[in-house]
């Protein structure tokens, strides 16, 4: 598997929300905090970023914050800018629940001229390794133009899924919308990764990611083998100082740090299956007794195996 798909994988989104904003001229619209992206499905809009020249935004293109930075869209330069929570208040907008809107978002605003319809997702990001290690490499706001993505169809397609959806809430919809968003999400990472220029992608294309990448492939197809530094260094094809040293930049943790990550995610799964008993499963992953795999386990995951086990069966 290449870097950038190793890293891919393993991006997650702890939940989101999508849906659709009408807004009419004149409108305009402040954004920041969480992760957020807007792709315009209908007429135009302007990106307002101090200090430069408004650009314009039309059918298919898409604004991408992934670190939570200030973004302003509105229909002209001298707008009224509304904030979102000034704007969920003056719509009556519906608070949002802990667990994500059960039905697409639907917004209506604007002083009642042209029209600018706005593709909206919004996640929460976690803030583990994987995640950060992906902001830290990627500018806080991302414009792509449509000829720069072929994703225009499939945001046709899902908002016509929440166009659907949104007539009547139905089980399920939570579930769905978090992954179509992930799968956005990391449609328009890879695309931006892949037309950017090298000294952007300092984490996905810098000395030694090749051998990066066939040591986390190791790890990932068998988390259980004695790893140790110098057998990793061997698998990557590096002396041991430098391997540390690459594996800590591009990846965010040390190579032992990640390697105890990876065998807690195996625990974690062998827990959910249940065929195994606690202190069996500790010696499967190479612990010396059930109380090491147990403050091992409690150190990566915030609870105790049996804990974690008992949450996943009761869902």
């Amino acid at each position: 598997m290449d870097l950038l798909s190793e890293f891919l994988t393993k991006f997650r989104i702890d939940g989101s929300s999508i849906g659709s904003f009408l807004f009419s001229d004149p409108w305009g619209l402040e954004m920041a905090g969480g992760a957020f992206l807007y792709v315009v499905t209908q007429g135009d809009c302007l990106l307002l970023v101090p200090g430069s020249s408004p650009q314009k935004l039309e059918v298919g293109d898409s604004v991408l914050s992934l670190g939570g930075a200030r973004v302003v869209l509105a229909s002209r330069p001298d707008a009224e800018i509304l904030g979102i929570k000034d704007l969920w208040r003056r719509t009556r907008s519906p608070k949002t629940p802990k667990d994500g809107y059960h039905r697409p978002i639907r917004l209506c605003w604007g002083g009642g001229g042209r029209d600018c319809r706005l593709f909206t997702l919004v996640a929460a990001v976690p803030a583990d390794a994987t995640a950060q290690a992906i902001l830290r490499a990627l500018p806080d706001v991302i414009v792509q133009k449509r000829t720069d993505t072929d994703l225009l169809s499939w945001i046709s397609r899902i908002d016509g899924f929440g166009m659907a959806e949104s007539m009547e809430e139905r089980p399920g919809f939570i579930a769905l919308a978090t992954a179509l968003s992930r799968f956005i999400l990391m449609s328009l990472v890879r695309a931006f990764v892949l037309t950017s220029s090298l000294s952007t992608l300092d984490l996905i294309r810098s000395p030694g990611t090749e051998g990066i990448a066939r040591s986390l492939k190791a790890i990932r197809m068998r988390p259980l083998d004695s790893w140790s530094v110098k057998r990793l260094a061997r698998e990557a094809g590096m002396s041991r100082t430098c391997f540390c040293d690459a594996f800590r930049r591009i990846v965010g943790h040390t190579p032992m740090t990640f390697v105890r990550n990876q065998r807690m995610e195996t625990a974690a799964v062998l827990l959910a299956e249940g065929g195994q008993s606690v202190a069996e499963i500790g010696v499967q992953l190479g612990y010396a007794s059930e109380k090491a795999f147990r403050g091992a386990f409690v150190r990566s995951r915030g609870v105790s195996p049996s804990a974690y086990r008992r949450a996943v069966r009761a869902g």
